[in-house]
């Protein structure tokens, strides 16, 4: 019997509502199905340790509530995956992070990983994530390309500035499969792989958003969700997360 299609909640970590207009229009037509949102009350984008802090208890809330309407799995919309394990500990279906979802990806496609971050201040963020997953002798290079991530949405030039640090990170880094290191690079992943192989290098390039979608589909298929060894429900006790 075909099963029915998974409901997947992508719910972006930020309050910008540009990036939000962003997401669901190069999400639509090959998600129409997914559902996009982003935070009340937070940062207006996720750029260091703090502003992951920051939106930690507001993401919180709304995956909570996409459990409670009925989703089948949460996808986070941030590549250094903010508040993962807090996350999985208070709802019982998948969660997944884009950062995470992408470079287990990269792994499967390539010995050598090249991450295109967006700030030389949110690298230090990246490399923790790295850390955390067993993959720094996997990641060769993060190279920032030098525009915050609300900008990454402003048309031709963005896109030439990550394709140049895309070759510099195969040509003066040896990284032999390329990881999108902010979703909101999402959309170039495609243009960007086939500028590559035109300038004669064949490497994948991995779009986290997209990755993340398809893994929580995955999951959802596979009828499996995180251990709840590894992420015990958290005791009962008072917590803003609940009263606010």
């Amino acid at each position: 019997m075909k099963k029915s299609e998974p409901k997947i909640a992508v719910i972006i970590p930020n309050t910008s509502k540009e990036f939000l207009a962003h997401h669901k229009k190069e999400l639509s037509e090959e998600f129409p199905d997914v559902d996009v949102t982003c935070l009340d009350k937070g940062p207006d984008s996720v750029e260091s340790f703090i502003d992951e802090v920051d939106a930690g208890l507001q993401l919180a809330k709304l995956v909570k509530d996409a459990e409670k309407k009925g989703f089948d799995a949460v996808v986070v919309s941030c590549f250094t995956n903010p508040a993962l394990p807090a996350l999985r500990e208070i709802v019982s279906i998948p969660v997944v992070g884009a950062g995470e979802a992408s470079l287990y990806v990269a792994a499967s496609l390539g010995d050598k990983i090249g991450i295109l971050s967006v700030l030389k201040n949110t690298n230090p963020v990246v490399r923790h994530m790295v850390k955390g997953l067993g993959l720094e002798e996997r990641v060769v290079t993060i190279r920032d390309v030098g525009i915050p991530v609300l900008g990454l949405s402003h048309g031709g030039t963005v896109e030439d500035q990550i394709f140049d640090a895309c070759l510099k990170a195969i040509t003066e880094d040896g990284a032999e499969v390329l990881v999108l290191g902010c979703t909101g690079m999402v959309g170039l992943s495609d243009r960007l792989q086939e500028r590559l192989k035109d300038k004669g290098y064949e490497v994948p390039v991995v779009d986290p958003i997209r990755s993340a979608i398809y893994y929580a589909k995955m999951l959802v298929r596979l009828g499996v969700r995180h251990s709840r060894i590894s992420y015990p429900q958290p005791p009962t006790k008072k917590r803003r997360l609940d009263s606010e």
